[in-house]
Order: structure tokens, then C-alpha cells, then sequence
């Protein structure tokens, strides 16, 4: 018997159970957050030849999510959890559980590169750049914690797994919100630059690695980031 039930960003389905089938899962290969799975890219069209007309065009154009702060960026993820129960001899057993996400990230797009001077495309490349790494490495730590609640599910009974798996994506969002203020404390283009203005050139010196996904896909992503981008996603995984 189906059945489902969906709590705000939560979403829980109880299915029949089934023997899984014995599959290789592929390796995954992501420079983008359009390379992850079941990720939607949504942009939104910006003009401007200088800060003060990016920013403005910014402002004025970004996508006004509803008990969002005005983020040039923006991110929504979602993470479905079902669980497969058996019943012997009166006694329910939860026998396999999975947990997928899936997420909509909205991001500004230049669409008058000639207006700006070589200088200035460079500023807004790399500003473009870092909003779309600052919305991925939440996305991938939430992608690496999707294990530990389908063990959550699979380590409570039958009546109490659904709040299990609650409870684990809880404790993933309370995570990456911590993340998401600190990401957006230097937002605005003019304020990125502020805050980066020390940084040094890291060039193409990026670090690549492999992300497990949880046991139930085993998804396995090969993500390719600046050492600065990896710390921020070793600091949110303390």
C-alpha cells in the first residue's frame, strides 16, 4: 500500500517491499550545480556596466523568495524518504529505506557582456562563479548526509521511523542554514569584492574528489573545487 505525506520540505513515502536490484551506480562527475541529480538551474536575466548598475539590476530582477532574505541567489532542496516494512509474526521490521533529494537554485545571468570592460567581466565572472559554489556545496553536503538518514529509518521501528527521518533531516537543515548566513554576509557584488579583495589567486590549483552518496543509490559524486571552497564544506561538516 502507498501512501505519502509531505511536511513543509519533508517528504515521506511508505512503499511495498522489494528486493533491490544488484546494480553498479555510476560516478558522477560535477563542475556545476547543473551536473547534480535531480537539480533544476533557473536563471534570471541582469544588466549593468558598472557595480552600482549590476547590483541594482540585481535587486531589481532576483527572484523574491517568500522567508528568504533578498539574496542575489537562491536555493530550495527538498528531500524525499521511504522506507520498505515487513510484518512476521506480528512484529514490523523496517527493511530498507532511501532518501533522495532534489533542489531549485535560481542564479543572476549577464546577458550584456559587451557593456563592461575586461576588468569588470572579470569581477563578475568570478562573483557569478562563487554564488553558484556557495548554492552547490550545500547541495553536496546535503548529498553526503542522505545516508544517515536512511540509517536513522532503519535503525527505529516501524511506528517511529518517519520521525527518525525527520529528526535527520532536521539536524541537515539546521547545517546548512548556519552555512547560508555566512555565505550571504558578502552577497551583493559590491560587498563580494570587499570581502575577497585579499584572496589570493588560486588559478587552476582545484582539488578533485569523491563524495559518497547514501547506500541506498550509492550515487558517488566527483566534484573538482578550490581548496577555500573545500574548507567551507569540511567547516559544515563539523
Amino acid at each position: 500500500m502507498l501512501s505519502a505525506l509531505s511536511l513543509s520540505a519533508i517528504s515521506f513515502a511508505l512503499i511495498s517491499s522489494q528486493a533491490p536490484t544488484a546494480m553498479q551506480a555510476p560516478i558522477v562527475a560535477v563542475s556545476r550545480l547543473a551536473d547534480l541529480p535531480n537539480t533544476t538551474v533557473r536563471y534570471y536575466d541582469v544588466t549593468g556596466k558598472d557595480i552600482a548598475s549590476l547590483n541594482r539590476s540585481i535587486a531589481k530582477q532576483r527572484p523574491k523568495v517568500p522567508g528568504s532574505s533578498l539574496s542575489p541567489a537562491s536555493l530550495t532542496w527538498n528531500v524525499r524518504a521511504a522506507f520498505d516494512q515487513r510484518t512476521e509474526n506480528a512484529q514490523c521490521k523496517v527493511t530498507a529505506a532511501r532518501a533522495t533529494l532534489t533542489a531549485t537554485a535560481d542564479l543572476p545571468r549577464l546577458v550584456n557582456q559587451e557593456a563592461l570592460d575586461g576588468e569588470m567581466l572579470g569581477r563578475w565572472r568570478h562573483y557569478a562563479a562563487d554564488l553558484e559554489t556557495g548554492q552547490l556545496i550545500v547541495l553536496v553536503f546535503v548529498h553526503s548526509r542522505l545516508g544517515q538518514v536512511e540509517q536513522a529509518m532503519l535503525a527505529s521501528d516501524c511506528e517511529n521511523a518517519k520521525a527518525a527521518g525527520t529528526a535527520a533531516i532536521e539536524q541537515l537543515r539546521n547545517k546548512t542554514a548556519a552555512l547560508k548566513l555566512k555565505r550571504e554576509e558578502s552577497s551583493s557584488l559590491s560587498q563580494w569584492l570587499v570581502a575577497n579583495a585579499d584572496l589570493p589567486d588560486e588559478g587552476d590549483k582545484v582539488i578533485c574528489e569523491d563524495i559518497a552518496g547514501p547506500p541506498s543509490s550509492r550515487n558517488t559524486l566527483h566534484l573538482c573545487m578550490l581548496p577555500r571552497d573545500w574548507e567551507t564544506l569540511r567547516e559544515t561538516s563539523q
